[in-house]
Formats: C-alpha cells, structure tokens, sequence
C-alpha cells in the first residue's frame, strides 16, 4: 500500500507463496483492490509466478493430527457450526503464528507498507483476518503516515486498526498517542481474554515510530543509518508486575 488509491491484496491462497508480490501486482496491474481464492491464484498463473504447495511436512503432521483430534496446538473442531463453539474452542489454547508487517520510508521520502500472513492455526474454511484488509491490518496514508498490525485479526478487524492509528495522527496526536488509543480501544470494545494478543507499529510521515502491544512478548525491528536493531515496544496496555508504562 502507497496510499488509500493505491494498494493490493490477495487473500485465501492456494497454491502460491508469495503474497506480497501478488499483492503488488494486483496493485500495480488490475483496477481492483482485493482478489480472492481461486481466483489470485489465477491472476498469479497468468503473471508467470510458480505454484507451490504451501504445507510444508512438519505443518502437515500437525495438521494430521490435529485431525486426528490430538489438542498439543490450537484446536478447533473441524465440524464446528457455532460462533459460540468456535470461540470456546479457539480459547482452549493459543498458538503464536507469523504475520509479518513493514512499514519503510525511501531516501525521497516515500512511505509504503505491506503486510503478509498464514493466518489463524486451524481456522474454519473459508476465514479471513485483518492482514490483507486495507485499513486493518495495514494502512498507509503519504500526508500522515502508516500502521501495521499483527495478532488477534478479529479484534483489529472489528475497530479498523490500522486505519484507526492513522487518523489518530491525522487529528494531532503523535505515534505513540496513536498507539495507545488503538489499544485503549480494543479494551473499551472487547472483553479482552488471556490468550488475545494485538501487536501495532506506527510510522508518522516523517519518519517518528511508536510500537505497542496489549501484552508483553510483541517487538519491532528497526532498520535506519544506525543499523539494524529490535526495539521493545513504548507501550503495553497490560503489562506484567515489573513492567512499567510511559
């Protein structure tokens, strides 16, 4: 995403690997913002990308046996009808997965963002979470800034997150303001449960950052002219005993 008239995503796909180039394309090629399923896929045969099977074989023996019924990961019955069910399910345990979210500036200034993920473990059919939802999971506005974020996609789904962080710098507040009143509103919206987690990076226009999460365990990676770095986020809506707030 380079600003809201120019941004790509794909979502639901099955036998390509790599969503952010596709995304790019869909971006940079088609007059549409989202392609979906069986059809990014072939988008992405006609752009000459390669299939793949995406379940590498330590996934696949996990999934095995998740259907198996055995609960060592995330488990959600495979025959669930019910929100109900699927949410007590989904919070008999939780698993860590990968969504990764970038934001960078360019030597002229040029602020773009892309956000790529496997999603939820063992999802019901069909699910679709914040990251490749312009203004969720990512959103980058050139006259203010941008904002990724990473987690719990239902939670960020349900505020607008990325989005939310935006204008929070549109109205004047600094990235760190922006951070915590994407998470604040989290907390105010939902009943948050102990294995919720939303991790959030914010980017102003000219290049401040502020990074925050609900819980401890989230953190951003920092390239810039001093180097490569990781950085703890500034703010923890629920931090543990010996962790303090700014």
């Amino acid at each position: 995403m380079l600003s809201p008239r120019n941004c790509g995503a794909v979502c639901a796909l099955g036998e390509h690997a790599d969503a952010i180039d596709l995304a790019r394309l869909v971006m940079e090629r088609t007059p549409h913002v989202i392609l979906a399923g069986a059809g990014a896929d072939s988008f992405a045969d006609a752009q000459g990308m390669p299939r793949g099977d995406l379940l590498s074989e330590t996934a696949r023996a996990r999934w095995q046996g998740w259907l198996r019924g055995e609960k060592s990961v995330l488990h959600v019955d495979p025959g669930l009808d019910s929100r109900a069910a699927m949410a007590k399910s989904l919070g008999e345990r939780h698993e860590p997965h990968d969504t990764i979210g970038v934001l960078a500036i360019d030597g002229l200034g040029v602020m773009a963002g892309a956000c790529s993920t496997s999603g939820l473990a063992y999802k019901l059919p069909g699910r679709v979470g914040d990251s490749p939802i312009p203004g969720h999971g990512l959103y980058v506005d050139p006259e203010v800034g941008g904002a990724v974020a990473t987690g719990t996609g239902e939670l960020v789904m349900g505020i607008c997150g990325s989005f939310l962080a935006v204008e929070a710098m549109r109205r004047g507040a600094s990235p760190l303001g922006a951070v915590k009143e994407v998470l604040e509103r989290l907390d105010a919206a939902y009943s948050l449960e102990p294995e919720h987690q939303v991790g959030l990076i914010v980017v102003a226009r000219e290049g401040s950052r502020s990074s925050g999460a609900i819980r401890s365990g989230f953190a951003m990676v920092v390239a810039d002219d001093e180097g490569v770095h990781l950085e703890a986020p500034e703010f923890v809506l629920r931090p543990g005993p010996k962790e303090s707030q700014p």
